[in-house]
C-alpha cells in the first residue's frame, strides 16, 4: 500500500523567523557608530526587542545565507540579550564588547585583533586562526573569571607567557597580584602544537587550574608523568 508522507507542519515561530531572513536587510539600515552609541541598552535597533532565543536561531541561520552584507546584519543582531556569537570582524568583536553584556559562548576565527576587549561573563571562547597575543591571554586572565572552555589551536604566537597570564596572579615583578591570572576555574584548555607552548605551559596550567578536566594537547600525559615523577 502507498505510505501516507507526513509533514510536519511549521510553528509560528519557525514562520516568523523565515520572514525576518529573508527580508532582514530592510531593517539593517545603522552603522557600527550609531550602534555603539546605543551600548548596551535597549535602543531603536529593531532587533534589540527579540529575546535571546528567537535572536540566536536568525543568528545561526543567518550564517548558512553566505550573504555579501553578513557583518552588515549580524551588527545589528549583535544585541544586549545575545549570549552566543560567532565573529571574523575585528569591528564587531569591539561591538559585541559594547552592545553584549551578557555574551557566554563567543567563537572569533580568522581576526587579527589589535587587542582583546573585556568580555566579563564569557565562560567559552574559541580564538584561532588569527592573531593572537600573550597580551590577550593576559586580558582574559583579568577579565573572564566564569571562563570554563578556552580553544587557542592554531594561534602560533601564544607561548608559555600567555598561559601564565591566564592563571598565575603575579606581575612582572614577581609580586603577587589578586587582580591578574583569575581564571583558575577552567575546565577544558585546548591547545596544539601549532602554538608555542612547552611542556612548560603545560605544567603552568596543571598546577594553577585546579578545576581542568580536559587539557587537550599532544604532551599532556608526558607533562603529568613527569609531574608525578617529581611532586
Amino acid at each position: 500500500m502507498p505510505q501516507v508522507k507526513c509533514i510536519t507542519p511549521k510553528t509560528l515561530t519557525d514562520v516568523c523567523i523565515e520572514f525576518v531572513l529573508k527580508n532582514i536587510e530592510l531593517w539593517c539600515k545603522q552603522t557600527i557608530n550609531d550602534l555603539q552609541i546605543i551600548g548596551p541598552e535597549i535602543g531603536d535597533n529593531p532587533f534589540d526587542q527579540l529575546p535571546c532565543v528567537i535572536l540566536e536561531q536568525i543568528v545561526i541561520k543567518n550564517r548558512r545565507h553566505y550573504r555579501k552584507d553578513e557583518n552588515l546584519i549580524l551588527q545589528h543582531l549583535l544585541t544586549p540579550q545575545l549570549t552566543s556569537v560567532f565573529v571574523s570582524d575585528k569591528e564587531l568583536v569591539q561591538l559585541a564588547s559594547i552592545r553584549c553584556p551578557l555574551m557566554t559562548n563567543l567563537t572569533i576565527i580568522n581576526t587579527n585583533l589589535n587587542f582583546f576587549p573585556k568580555f566579563e561573563k564569557l565562560q567559552e571562547l574559541t580564538l584561532s586562526m588569527g592573531r593572537v597575543e600573550d597580551s590577550f591571554l593576559i586580558s582574559i586572565g583579568t577579565y573572564c573569571t566564569h571562563l570554563r572552555q578556552l580553544d587557542l589551536r592554531c594561534c602560533p604566537s601564544v607561548t608559555d607567557y600567555g598561559i601564565q597570564g591566564l592563571c598565575v596572579s603575579v606581575d612582572n615583578l614577581g609580586r603577587n597580584c589578586v587582580t591578574l591570572g583569575r581564571c583558575k576555574s577552567l575546565l577544558a584548555l585546548i591547545i596544539d602544537r601549532k602554538t608555542g607552548v612547552t611542556k612548560q605551559g603545560l605544567k603552568v596550567a596543571l598546577e594553577n587550574m585546579p578545576a581542568l578536566r580536559i587539557l587537550d594537547h599532544d604532551a599532556t600525559l608526558e607533562v603529568l608523568a613527569e609531574i608525578a615523577q617529581n611532586p
